[in-house]
């Protein structure tokens, strides 16, 4: 199964972000900081351009994804 890995690149605190974040998730994604201090989602069962449209559904609600995405 594919999925996609977004960095989120936005320096609002985590509370506030990850609230925004979860109004534009699925149930079955998931988000979370990694050891370089960005906070990521992970998009379960995505294709890129799956991903492409949860990340331009990211930015209608003011969040700004890193353009480079990770699939595998």
């Amino acid at each position: 199964a594919e999925c996609a890995l977004i960095r989120i690149l936005d320096d609002r605190n985590y509370d506030e972000l990850s609230e925004s974040i979860g109004k534009c998730l699925r149930d079955s994604d998931m988000m979370g900081l990694m050891d370089d201090i960005y906070l990521y989602v992970l998009l379960t069962q995505t294709s890129m351009e799956d991903s492409q449209i949860a990340m331009e559904r990211l930015r209608e609600n003011g969040i700004d994804p890193d353009n480079d995405l990770n699939i595998s």
